[in-house]
């Protein structure tokens, strides 16, 4: 299957699977499998993996060039790092070449391999034309992709950590915004920022902005900025020339697609200009759906749940062992936890004082689920409720009534 793409954005995909070529089951759920080949969910990842091997032996020199030619450099560059599997400063001491030389082979390199895999992939779409007809059916498959992206993210939808995201997609475009000699430049308050946005939309919304300022032109600065306010994160990415002059109009049928992306995730995407700068404006949501964290050593309970809340807006995570659930609540933060406390070769009392006494969690309301009848013991250690078991569906609707409004007093709060 195959949709529409722009140039840039392709190269990424290239960039990102080759960083998995050794990884089938990356590269078989991999959006470049999709554009490339109609392959069977089986071979897909296979295939890929092979393709890109095809493509890096297509740079390697002839016979008759000189092993220390630097005709050699592009094509070692892609061998020994992904092929080989060396790290970044292995390559650049088994080429003998400084590590910011080899970025730039690695960079000449990559554009060369999806150089090769871009003419594939143009003969797998329709041409470009001004026959409106061809456009509207262009336009009618990436709707549809669209809407199947939105479908499938929305299923999946998660907290996800603002700066880690932009962070990776800064890092994934290094080689880029090195060879447009242009600085990308970060600026977010102190703590932890979360917002409510499926990881793989957000990633390809900010791959897709920040190339799109990379791609005007050299010398200049891309800055990223973030504020939140009323369950609400808006973020501010925008580019100025170095010498001050007004870049180029934005490319507004490529944004169209971030604002599409963004909307689909309860968000808004706009550009304008301000000053000299060119600003693309994402306004993101924080205020999500509860989070409940179930700590318990019987599988079972955390189906029976699930099956007891059915539809209801709860998303339900499970933990069996007390070690890894403590890890867990303070990764993720849910919202409510249920504890278990007869749980084998683990003391969940202890795990219950933990949660209470560590500053991240301390917060966390905790409801005792237990055989045990010890609702005073649980509340003197700092449990927010108790529920007996065997546990019925209205029993834990009623436990869970309490705190049905508490994540929308919190989610502002869970975002700094």
């Amino acid at each position: 299957m195959s949709t529409n793409i722009d140039r840039s954005a392709f190269e990424h995909l290239v960039r990102e699977a080759l960083g998995h070529l050794y990884d089938h089951a990356f590269l078989q759920i991999h959006p470049l499998s999709h554009l490339l080949m109609d392959q069977s969910a089986d071979e897909a990842g296979i295939t890929l993996h092979r393709l890109l091997v095809e493509k890096i032996e297509h740079l390697r020199p002839v016979a008759f060039v000189p092993l220390t030619a630097p005709a050699w450099r592009p094509y070692m560059a892609l061998y020994l790092r992904y092929v080989e599997g060396m790290n970044p400063a292995q390559v650049a001491e088994d080429l003998t070449i400084s590590p910011r030389q080899l970025r730039r082979e690695h960079l000449k390199a990559v554009e060369a391999i999806a150089d090769l895999l871009w003419d594939e992939y143009s003969t797998r779409i329709l041409p470009l034309s001004t026959d409106p007809s061809t456009r509207r059916q262009g336009n009618e498959t990436l709707d549809s992709e669209i809407a199947r992206l939105g479908t499938t993210a929305g299923v999946a939808q998660q907290r996800t950590p603002l700066r880690e995201a932009i962070q990776s997609a800064i890092a994934t475009l290094a080689d880029l915004a090195e060879a447009r000699q242009t600085e990308v430049t970060l600026h977010l308050p102190e703590g932890l920022l979360n917002v409510w946005i499926d990881r793989v939309i957000l990633r390809q919304v900010l791959l897709n902005v920040l190339s799109h300022f990379l791609d005007m032109g050299s010398n200049g600065q891309v800055t990223v900025q973030a504020q939140v306010e009323n369950e609400q994160l808006t973020l501010w990415i925008s580019y100025a020339r170095g010498d001050g002059s007004l870049p180029p109009e934005q490319e507004h049928e490529r944004l169209e697609v971030v604002a599409r992306l963004v909307q689909i995730q309860g968000g808004k995407a706009t550009s304008y200009r301000s000053d000299n700068r060119r600003v693309v404006e994402l306004s993101l949501p924080v205020r999500q759906t509860p989070t409940i964290l179930v700590i318990d050593d019987n599988p079972d309970i955390l189906q029976l749940f699930r099956r007891f809340l059915g539809h209801r807006e709860y998303q339900i995570i499970g933990e069996t062992d007390a070690t890894a659930a403590l890890r867990l609540a303070r990764e993720i933060r849910p919202h409510i936890i249920l504890l278990d406390v007869m749980m084998p070769e683990q003391d969940g009392w202890e795990v219950l004082q933990h949660l209470h006494n560590h500053p991240a969690t301390a917060r966390m309301p905790v409801i005792v689920c237990s055989v045990l009848q010890e609702k005073a013991l649980a509340l003197s250690l700092g449990a927010a409720g108790f529920l007996a078991k065997p546990v019925t569906q209205q029993s834990l609707l009623e436990a869970l009534a309490s705190y049905k409004a508490w994540p929308a007093q919190r989610s502002h709060q869970d975002s700094l």
